[in-house]
Protein backbone atom coordinates (compact mmCIF):
# COMPACT_ATOMS: atom_id res chain seq x y z
CA UNK A 1 0.00 0.00 0.00
CA UNK A 2 3.32 2.55 0.48
CA UNK A 3 3.72 2.10 -3.10
CA UNK A 4 0.27 2.41 -4.18
CA UNK A 5 -0.85 5.51 -1.83
CA UNK A 6 2.61 7.72 -2.72
CA UNK A 7 1.60 6.60 -6.30
CA UNK A 8 -1.51 8.20 -6.23
CA UNK A 9 -0.16 11.25 -4.22
CA UNK A 10 1.99 11.56 -7.78
CA UNK A 11 -0.75 11.35 -9.68
CA UNK A 12 -2.64 13.73 -8.27
CA UNK A 13 -0.43 16.21 -8.24
CA UNK A 14 0.78 15.87 -11.86
CA UNK A 15 -3.00 16.59 -12.54
CA UNK A 16 -2.80 19.70 -10.15
CA UNK A 17 0.44 20.39 -11.94
CA UNK A 18 -1.27 20.18 -15.18
CA UNK A 19 -2.96 22.50 -14.51
CA UNK A 20 -0.25 25.37 -13.52
CA UNK A 21 2.66 24.17 -15.46
CA UNK A 22 5.60 24.26 -15.98
CA UNK A 23 8.69 23.64 -13.83
CA UNK A 24 6.75 25.48 -10.57
CA UNK A 25 3.82 23.49 -11.23
CA UNK A 26 6.41 19.78 -11.08
CA UNK A 27 7.28 21.64 -7.77
CA UNK A 28 4.13 20.55 -5.85
CA UNK A 29 4.04 17.06 -7.00
CA UNK A 30 7.67 16.47 -6.45
CA UNK A 31 7.38 18.00 -2.84
CA UNK A 32 4.29 15.90 -1.67
CA UNK A 33 5.88 12.84 -3.29
CA UNK A 34 8.91 13.01 -1.62
CA UNK A 35 7.49 14.42 1.85
CA UNK A 36 5.16 11.42 1.80
CA UNK A 37 7.76 8.86 1.19
CA UNK A 38 9.94 10.12 3.95
CA UNK A 39 7.01 10.29 6.67
CA UNK A 40 5.43 7.08 5.79
CA UNK A 41 9.09 5.34 5.35
CA UNK A 42 9.04 4.05 9.11
CA UNK A 43 12.63 5.84 9.60
CA UNK A 44 13.20 8.13 12.05
CA UNK A 45 15.91 9.97 10.03
CA UNK A 46 14.06 10.26 6.90
CA UNK A 47 11.02 11.70 9.38
CA UNK A 48 13.15 14.27 10.57
CA UNK A 49 14.26 15.11 7.03
CA UNK A 50 10.81 15.35 5.60
CA UNK A 51 10.94 19.60 4.69
CA UNK A 52 14.44 18.80 3.21
CA UNK A 53 12.80 16.07 1.51
CA UNK A 54 9.81 18.11 0.27
CA UNK A 55 11.95 20.71 -0.95
CA UNK A 56 14.32 18.53 -2.57
CA UNK A 57 11.52 16.75 -4.47
CA UNK A 58 10.05 20.43 -5.41
CA UNK A 59 13.38 21.04 -6.85
CA UNK A 60 14.13 17.66 -8.28
CA UNK A 61 11.20 17.40 -10.68
CA UNK A 62 11.01 21.18 -11.28
CA UNK A 63 13.70 20.47 -13.45
CA UNK A 64 11.67 18.87 -16.26
CA UNK A 65 9.21 21.50 -16.18
CA UNK A 66 11.55 22.84 -18.55
CA UNK A 67 10.72 20.59 -21.25
CA UNK A 68 7.66 21.15 -23.53
CA UNK A 69 5.65 18.67 -24.69
CA UNK A 70 2.42 19.77 -26.40
CA UNK A 71 3.54 19.36 -30.02
CA UNK A 72 4.62 15.61 -28.90
CA UNK A 73 1.22 14.38 -28.50
CA UNK A 74 0.20 15.74 -31.46
CA UNK A 75 3.38 13.54 -33.33
CA UNK A 76 1.56 10.40 -31.92
CA UNK A 77 -1.58 11.41 -33.24
CA UNK A 78 -0.49 11.92 -36.60
CA UNK A 79 -1.88 9.01 -38.38
CA UNK A 80 2.05 8.38 -40.01
CA UNK A 81 3.44 5.50 -38.94
CA UNK A 82 7.03 6.91 -38.50
CA UNK A 83 5.84 10.07 -37.07
CA UNK A 84 4.19 8.74 -34.87
CA UNK A 85 7.01 6.12 -33.66
CA UNK A 86 9.09 9.36 -32.83
CA UNK A 87 6.78 10.92 -30.65
CA UNK A 88 6.41 8.39 -28.57
CA UNK A 89 9.95 7.90 -28.00
CA UNK A 90 10.48 12.19 -27.70
CA UNK A 91 7.94 11.08 -24.38
CA UNK A 92 10.49 8.10 -23.31
CA UNK A 93 12.67 10.90 -23.16
CA UNK A 94 11.40 13.59 -21.27
CA UNK A 95 9.80 11.65 -19.03
CA UNK A 96 12.96 9.49 -18.40
CA UNK A 97 14.82 12.93 -17.69
CA UNK A 98 11.55 14.04 -15.33
CA UNK A 99 12.06 11.00 -13.30
CA UNK A 100 15.92 11.12 -13.26
CA UNK A 101 16.78 14.34 -11.79
CA UNK A 102 13.71 14.52 -9.38
CA UNK A 103 14.62 10.84 -7.83
CA UNK A 104 18.39 11.64 -8.09
CA UNK A 105 18.13 14.70 -6.12
CA UNK A 106 15.59 13.19 -3.64
CA UNK A 107 18.00 10.55 -3.13
CA UNK A 108 20.95 13.02 -2.30
CA UNK A 109 18.56 14.81 0.46
CA UNK A 110 17.81 11.19 2.11
CA UNK A 111 21.73 10.11 2.15
CA UNK A 112 23.65 13.47 2.45
CA UNK A 113 25.37 14.85 5.42
CA UNK A 114 23.20 17.52 6.98
CA UNK A 115 26.46 20.07 7.04
CA UNK A 116 26.66 19.23 3.14
CA UNK A 117 23.19 20.14 2.67
CA UNK A 118 22.77 23.52 4.58
CA UNK A 119 25.57 24.65 2.22
CA UNK A 120 22.55 25.03 -0.73
CA UNK A 121 20.73 27.93 1.34
CA UNK A 122 22.88 31.07 0.60
CA UNK A 123 23.27 29.69 -3.34
CA UNK A 124 19.53 29.02 -3.03
CA UNK A 125 18.35 32.04 -1.90
CA UNK A 126 20.55 34.23 -4.19
CA UNK A 127 19.89 32.05 -7.55
CA UNK A 128 15.88 32.77 -5.98
CA UNK A 129 16.35 36.29 -5.73
CA UNK A 130 18.06 36.86 -9.06
CA UNK A 131 14.84 35.02 -10.88
CA UNK A 132 11.67 36.86 -9.51
CA UNK A 133 13.66 40.28 -9.73
CA UNK A 134 14.32 39.48 -13.11
CA UNK A 135 10.65 38.43 -13.62
CA UNK A 136 9.13 41.01 -12.03
CA UNK A 137 10.97 43.78 -13.00
CA UNK A 138 10.29 42.57 -16.85
CA UNK A 139 14.22 42.29 -17.55
CA UNK A 140 13.85 38.96 -17.86
CA UNK A 141 11.28 39.51 -21.48
CA UNK A 142 14.15 41.89 -23.04
CA UNK A 143 16.43 39.09 -23.48
CA UNK A 144 16.90 36.68 -26.32
CA UNK A 145 15.08 33.61 -25.93
CA UNK A 146 17.68 31.61 -27.90
CA UNK A 147 15.06 28.80 -28.80
CA UNK A 148 12.31 28.99 -26.09
CA UNK A 149 14.97 27.86 -23.17
CA UNK A 150 15.96 28.81 -19.75
CA UNK A 151 19.36 29.89 -20.91
CA UNK A 152 18.91 33.34 -18.45
CA UNK A 153 18.13 30.97 -15.42
CA UNK A 154 20.63 28.44 -16.57
CA UNK A 155 23.62 31.29 -16.79
CA UNK A 156 22.58 33.34 -13.85
CA UNK A 157 22.41 29.92 -10.98
CA UNK A 158 25.66 29.14 -12.72
CA UNK A 159 27.39 32.84 -11.62
CA UNK A 160 26.12 32.57 -8.46
CA UNK A 161 27.48 29.39 -7.94
CA UNK A 162 31.00 30.35 -9.24
CA UNK A 163 30.96 33.58 -7.21
CA UNK A 164 29.32 32.07 -3.61
CA UNK A 165 32.25 29.20 -4.14
CA UNK A 166 35.00 31.54 -4.11
CA UNK A 167 33.62 34.01 -1.18
CA UNK A 168 32.07 31.55 0.72
CA UNK A 169 34.33 28.34 1.45
CA UNK A 170 31.36 26.71 4.05
CA UNK A 171 29.64 26.45 0.68
CA UNK A 172 31.73 25.28 -2.02
CA UNK A 173 30.34 21.22 -2.45
CA UNK A 174 27.41 22.49 -2.58
CA UNK A 175 27.88 25.42 -5.56
CA UNK A 176 30.24 22.56 -7.78
CA UNK A 177 26.90 20.55 -7.87
CA UNK A 178 25.17 23.57 -9.09
CA UNK A 179 28.05 24.83 -11.14
CA UNK A 180 28.13 20.90 -12.76
CA UNK A 181 24.55 21.00 -13.72
CA UNK A 182 24.32 24.26 -15.18
CA UNK A 183 27.36 23.24 -17.37
CA UNK A 184 25.99 20.06 -18.22
CA UNK A 185 22.35 22.02 -19.18
CA UNK A 186 24.92 24.23 -21.43
CA UNK A 187 26.72 21.31 -23.16
CA UNK A 188 23.35 19.82 -23.70
CA UNK A 189 21.79 22.92 -25.54
CA UNK A 190 25.22 23.23 -26.93
CA UNK A 191 26.20 20.17 -28.32
CA UNK A 192 22.55 18.86 -29.57
CA UNK A 193 20.87 22.16 -30.56
CA UNK A 194 23.09 24.80 -31.42
CA UNK A 195 25.81 22.73 -32.68
CA UNK A 196 24.18 19.74 -34.23
CA UNK A 197 20.71 21.35 -35.07
CA UNK A 198 18.71 18.70 -33.50
CA UNK A 199 15.03 19.94 -32.17
CA UNK A 200 12.44 17.80 -30.24
CA UNK A 201 9.34 19.82 -31.34
CA UNK A 202 10.00 23.38 -33.50
CA UNK A 203 9.14 25.82 -33.02
CA UNK A 204 8.66 25.01 -29.59
CA UNK A 205 10.90 25.36 -26.60
CA UNK A 206 14.58 23.14 -26.67
CA UNK A 207 15.13 23.34 -23.16
CA UNK A 208 15.00 19.37 -23.33
CA UNK A 209 18.87 19.32 -24.59
CA UNK A 210 19.68 21.57 -21.60
CA UNK A 211 17.73 18.89 -19.38
CA UNK A 212 19.32 16.07 -21.02
CA UNK A 213 22.64 17.70 -19.76
CA UNK A 214 21.16 18.41 -16.50
CA UNK A 215 20.60 14.28 -16.40
CA UNK A 216 23.72 13.01 -17.52
CA UNK A 217 25.61 15.67 -15.38
CA UNK A 218 23.38 14.23 -12.31
CA UNK A 219 23.89 10.74 -12.60
CA UNK A 220 28.00 11.35 -13.18
CA UNK A 221 27.62 12.91 -10.34
CA UNK A 222 26.22 10.23 -8.04
CA UNK A 223 28.57 8.00 -9.89
CA UNK A 224 31.88 9.45 -9.39
CA UNK A 225 30.92 10.69 -5.94
CA UNK A 226 29.95 6.36 -5.28
CA UNK A 227 26.49 7.65 -3.58
CA UNK A 228 25.11 4.54 -4.88
CA UNK A 229 21.79 4.92 -3.05
CA UNK A 230 20.57 8.22 -4.81
CA UNK A 231 21.73 6.43 -7.93
CA UNK A 232 19.59 3.87 -7.73
CA UNK A 233 16.93 6.07 -7.12
CA UNK A 234 17.50 8.50 -9.73
CA UNK A 235 17.89 4.75 -11.78
CA UNK A 236 13.80 3.82 -10.82
CA UNK A 237 12.73 7.33 -11.60
CA UNK A 238 14.22 6.93 -15.20
CA UNK A 239 12.56 3.90 -15.97
CA UNK A 240 9.45 4.94 -14.35
CA UNK A 241 9.47 8.48 -15.57
CA UNK A 242 10.18 7.22 -19.55
CA UNK A 243 7.13 4.29 -19.19
CA UNK A 244 4.72 6.32 -17.58
CA UNK A 245 4.86 9.04 -20.38
CA UNK A 246 4.57 7.44 -22.90
CA UNK A 247 2.25 4.87 -21.56
CA UNK A 248 -0.49 8.22 -20.81
CA UNK A 249 -0.05 9.59 -23.74
CA UNK A 250 -0.57 6.32 -25.50
CA UNK A 251 -4.43 6.01 -23.64
CA UNK A 252 -4.52 9.90 -24.26
CA UNK A 253 -4.24 8.67 -28.03
CA UNK A 254 -6.18 5.59 -28.02
CA UNK A 255 -9.50 7.74 -26.37
CA UNK A 256 -9.10 10.20 -28.86
CA UNK A 257 -9.49 7.69 -31.57
CA UNK A 258 -12.93 6.65 -29.32
CA UNK A 259 -11.25 2.70 -29.29
CA UNK A 260 -12.46 0.16 -27.42
CA UNK A 261 -13.59 1.09 -24.40
CA UNK A 262 -13.34 4.70 -24.61
CA UNK A 263 -16.22 4.73 -27.35
CA UNK A 264 -18.46 5.08 -24.51
CA UNK A 265 -19.85 8.96 -23.60
CA UNK A 266 -19.16 8.17 -19.77
CA UNK A 267 -15.38 7.68 -20.09
CA UNK A 268 -14.87 10.07 -22.61
CA UNK A 269 -16.22 12.97 -20.16
CA UNK A 270 -12.74 13.10 -18.65
CA UNK A 271 -10.45 14.38 -20.93
CA UNK A 272 -7.67 12.53 -22.61
CA UNK A 273 -4.99 14.86 -21.33
CA UNK A 274 -6.14 14.43 -17.62
CA UNK A 275 -5.73 10.65 -17.92
CA UNK A 276 -2.03 11.03 -19.63
CA UNK A 277 -1.17 13.22 -16.83
CA UNK A 278 -2.83 11.20 -14.19
CA UNK A 279 -0.98 8.06 -15.77
CA UNK A 280 2.30 9.61 -15.78
CA UNK A 281 2.33 10.58 -12.05
CA UNK A 282 1.12 7.21 -10.97
CA UNK A 283 3.77 5.20 -12.71
CA UNK A 284 6.42 7.46 -11.83
CA UNK A 285 5.20 8.26 -8.44
CA UNK A 286 5.47 4.55 -7.82
CA UNK A 287 8.54 3.58 -9.41
CA UNK A 288 10.41 6.50 -7.05
CA UNK A 289 8.33 4.99 -4.36
CA UNK A 290 9.90 1.31 -4.47
CA UNK A 291 13.28 3.07 -4.86
CA UNK A 292 12.40 4.51 -1.84
CA UNK A 293 11.01 1.51 -0.10
CA UNK A 294 14.29 -0.57 -0.66
CA UNK A 295 16.14 1.82 0.99
CA UNK A 296 14.10 2.03 3.68
CA UNK A 297 13.62 -1.65 4.37
CA UNK A 298 17.14 -2.85 3.14
CA UNK A 299 19.29 -0.99 5.48
CA UNK A 300 20.13 2.12 4.20
CA UNK A 301 22.78 3.66 6.87
CA UNK A 302 21.54 6.49 8.84
CA UNK A 303 22.62 10.00 7.21
CA UNK A 304 25.37 11.75 9.21
CA UNK A 305 23.69 14.85 11.35
CA UNK A 306 26.27 16.96 11.67
CA UNK A 307 24.38 20.54 11.72
CA UNK A 308 21.70 22.17 13.78
CA UNK A 309 17.99 20.68 12.11
CA UNK A 310 16.10 24.08 12.48
CA UNK A 311 17.86 25.95 10.17
CA UNK A 312 17.51 23.84 7.00
CA UNK A 313 14.68 22.58 7.86
CA UNK A 314 12.95 25.90 8.59
CA UNK A 315 14.75 27.01 5.24
CA UNK A 316 12.42 24.25 3.50
CA UNK A 317 9.17 24.95 4.97
CA UNK A 318 9.76 28.40 3.91
CA UNK A 319 10.67 27.53 0.78
CA UNK A 320 7.69 25.46 0.28
CA UNK A 321 5.20 27.52 1.94
CA UNK A 322 6.14 31.38 0.18
CA UNK A 323 7.90 31.22 -3.15
CA UNK A 324 6.35 28.14 -4.61
CA UNK A 325 2.90 29.07 -3.71
CA UNK A 326 3.37 32.51 -5.26
CA UNK A 327 4.81 30.96 -8.33
CA UNK A 328 1.83 28.60 -8.79
CA UNK A 329 -1.17 29.51 -7.11
CA UNK A 330 -0.75 33.92 -8.14
CA UNK A 331 -2.31 32.17 -11.57
CA UNK A 332 -5.71 31.42 -9.50
CA UNK A 333 -6.49 35.82 -10.17
CA UNK A 334 -5.84 35.27 -13.81
CA UNK A 335 -8.13 32.19 -13.95
CA UNK A 336 -10.53 34.08 -11.68
CA UNK A 337 -10.40 37.52 -14.08
CA UNK A 338 -10.69 35.13 -17.02
CA UNK A 339 -13.84 33.65 -15.35
CA UNK A 340 -15.27 37.13 -14.67
CA UNK A 341 -15.14 36.17 -10.72
CA UNK A 342 -12.76 38.80 -9.93
CA UNK A 343 -13.84 42.48 -10.10
CA UNK A 344 -11.78 44.72 -11.76
CA UNK A 345 -11.76 46.94 -9.08
CA UNK A 346 -12.88 46.83 -5.09
CA UNK A 347 -13.60 50.48 -3.03
CA UNK A 348 -11.70 51.64 -5.81
CA UNK A 349 -8.73 49.63 -5.58
CA UNK A 350 -7.73 47.47 -8.58
CA UNK A 351 -8.38 44.31 -7.90
CA UNK A 352 -4.62 42.75 -8.64
CA UNK A 353 -3.71 45.06 -5.47
CA UNK A 354 -6.35 43.44 -2.92
CA UNK A 355 -5.14 39.73 -4.44
CA UNK A 356 -1.17 41.07 -3.84
CA UNK A 357 -2.28 42.32 -0.13
CA UNK A 358 -3.73 39.07 0.84
CA UNK A 359 -0.79 37.22 -0.78
CA UNK A 360 1.40 39.23 1.33
CA UNK A 361 -0.80 38.63 4.27
CA UNK A 362 -0.55 35.14 4.12
CA UNK A 363 3.44 34.98 3.40
CA UNK A 364 3.44 36.97 6.97
CA UNK A 365 2.03 34.77 8.63
CA UNK A 366 4.18 31.87 7.41
CA UNK A 367 6.80 33.92 7.91
CA UNK A 368 5.85 35.08 11.76
CA UNK A 369 4.61 31.04 12.55
CA UNK A 370 8.38 29.83 11.45
CA UNK A 371 9.84 32.82 13.47
CA UNK A 372 7.78 31.91 16.82
CA UNK A 373 8.18 28.13 16.45
CA UNK A 374 12.15 29.24 16.40
CA UNK A 375 11.87 31.75 18.87
CA UNK A 376 9.59 30.42 21.51
CA UNK A 377 7.85 27.26 20.23
CA UNK A 378 4.08 26.49 18.99
CA UNK A 379 1.98 24.55 21.35
CA UNK A 380 0.32 22.72 18.47
CA UNK A 381 3.31 21.62 16.76
CA UNK A 382 4.18 18.16 17.72
CA UNK A 383 7.13 17.01 19.61
CA UNK A 384 8.38 14.24 17.80
CA UNK A 385 9.62 14.07 14.28
CA UNK A 386 7.12 11.55 12.81
CA UNK A 387 4.06 14.24 14.08
CA UNK A 388 5.96 17.40 12.33
CA UNK A 389 6.12 15.45 9.74
CA UNK A 390 2.52 14.66 9.32
CA UNK A 391 1.28 18.29 10.27
CA UNK A 392 3.62 19.51 7.49
CA UNK A 393 2.56 17.40 4.90
CA UNK A 394 -1.54 17.21 5.50
CA UNK A 395 -0.96 21.40 5.67
CA UNK A 396 1.41 21.32 2.61
CA UNK A 397 -1.19 18.93 0.58
CA UNK A 398 -4.62 20.07 1.57
CA UNK A 399 -3.59 23.52 1.27
CA UNK A 400 -2.48 22.72 -2.86
CA UNK A 401 -5.46 20.85 -3.07
CA UNK A 402 -7.84 23.50 -1.72
CA UNK A 403 -5.85 26.26 -4.05
CA UNK A 404 -6.47 24.25 -7.08
CA UNK A 405 -10.35 23.75 -6.33
CA UNK A 406 -10.22 27.19 -6.01
CA UNK A 407 -8.63 28.41 -9.45
CA UNK A 408 -11.15 26.18 -10.71
CA UNK A 409 -14.01 27.93 -9.78
CA UNK A 410 -16.44 29.12 -12.94
CA UNK A 411 -14.48 25.71 -14.52
CA UNK A 412 -17.26 23.33 -13.54
CA UNK A 413 -18.84 23.73 -17.33
CA UNK A 414 -15.48 22.58 -18.61
CA UNK A 415 -15.22 18.68 -19.32
CA UNK A 416 -13.95 16.43 -16.91
CA UNK A 417 -13.21 19.21 -14.04
CA UNK A 418 -15.62 17.53 -11.59
CA UNK A 419 -14.31 14.08 -12.29
CA UNK A 420 -10.93 15.67 -11.16
CA UNK A 421 -11.63 17.31 -8.27
CA UNK A 422 -13.27 13.77 -6.87
CA UNK A 423 -9.87 11.95 -8.05
CA UNK A 424 -8.17 14.74 -5.97
CA UNK A 425 -10.32 14.41 -2.56
CA UNK A 426 -9.79 10.18 -3.02
CA UNK A 427 -5.98 10.75 -3.28
CA UNK A 428 -5.65 13.05 -0.96
CA UNK A 429 -8.00 11.26 1.85
CA UNK A 430 -6.00 8.24 0.57
CA UNK A 431 -2.73 9.81 1.45
CA UNK A 432 -4.08 11.69 4.97
CA UNK A 433 -5.80 8.00 6.09
CA UNK A 434 -1.98 6.53 6.17
CA UNK A 435 -0.40 9.01 7.34
CA UNK A 436 -2.27 8.93 10.37
CA UNK A 437 -2.76 5.11 10.49
CA UNK A 438 0.52 4.13 9.69
CA UNK A 439 4.24 3.87 11.31
CA UNK A 440 2.93 5.17 14.67
CA UNK A 441 3.90 1.76 16.34
CA UNK A 442 5.77 -0.05 13.45
CA UNK A 443 9.28 -0.32 12.29
CA UNK A 444 11.05 -1.40 9.23
CA UNK A 445 11.92 -5.16 8.52
CA UNK A 446 15.57 -6.12 9.97
CA UNK A 447 18.43 -5.84 7.74
CA UNK A 448 21.92 -5.00 7.88
CA UNK A 449 23.14 -1.65 7.94
CA UNK A 450 24.47 -0.59 4.00
CA UNK A 451 26.36 2.93 2.95
CA UNK A 452 25.16 4.96 0.33
CA UNK A 453 28.42 4.16 -1.16
CA UNK A 454 27.50 0.19 -0.82
CA UNK A 455 27.33 -1.48 -4.08
CA UNK A 456 24.24 -3.64 -2.92
CA UNK A 457 22.43 -0.24 -4.19
CA UNK A 458 21.68 -1.34 -7.89
CA UNK A 459 18.56 -1.98 -9.59
CA UNK A 460 17.73 -5.91 -10.25
CA UNK A 461 16.73 -8.23 -13.31
CA UNK A 462 13.09 -6.95 -13.30
CA UNK A 463 14.61 -3.48 -13.82
CA UNK A 464 16.97 -4.65 -16.88
CA UNK A 465 14.30 -6.74 -18.29
CA UNK A 466 11.89 -3.68 -18.44
CA UNK A 467 14.43 -1.37 -19.89
CA UNK A 468 14.74 -4.52 -22.27
CA UNK A 469 10.91 -4.87 -23.10
CA UNK A 470 11.05 -0.91 -23.13
CA UNK A 471 11.45 -0.69 -26.99
CA UNK A 472 8.73 -3.26 -28.00
CA UNK A 473 6.66 -1.60 -26.34
CA UNK A 474 7.18 1.54 -27.31
CA UNK A 475 7.06 -0.18 -31.46
CA UNK A 476 3.78 -1.99 -30.05
CA UNK A 477 1.84 1.15 -29.09
CA UNK A 478 2.71 2.80 -32.14
CA UNK A 479 1.82 -0.10 -34.42
CA UNK A 480 -1.26 0.28 -32.47
CA UNK A 481 -1.79 4.02 -32.68
CA UNK A 482 -1.31 3.83 -36.44
CA UNK A 483 -3.80 0.83 -36.99
CA UNK A 484 -6.41 2.47 -34.63
CA UNK A 485 -5.75 5.75 -36.55
CA UNK A 486 -6.39 4.05 -39.86
CA UNK A 487 -9.19 2.18 -39.24
CA UNK A 488 -10.86 4.96 -37.52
Amino acid sequence: MYIVIAALVMAMGWSIRGRYGHGTGAMMPGAMLAMFLAVTSCRPDWQRRAAIAGLAGALGWAFGGQTSYGLLVGYTASGEFGTILYGYWTFVLAGGMWGAIGGGILGLALTEKRSDLSQYILPLTLIGAIWIVANVSGAREGLPDLYDTSWFETTSALAVALVVGLVAPSARRACRLIALLCIGWWLGLGILTLALGLRLNPPRSDSWAGCLGVTIALLAYLWTTRNRAALMLAQYGLLAGALGFFIGDFVQIVQRWHWGPFQYAALQEHRGWSKMEMLFGLVMGGGVAYGARRLAREGLAVPIEDAPRSVLNEFAVLYLFVPMMWWNFSRNITLWQDAELFPPKVLGMAGDWWALAAGMLLTALVVGTVWRYRTAGLAFVPRTALGKGQLLLLVLMWLIVGASFAGMMGQHDEPGVIQSEMFYLVCASAASWWLVADCRNSTPAMAPVRAASDEHWRPGRVYLALWGALPLLVLLAAWMSYAIAEGR
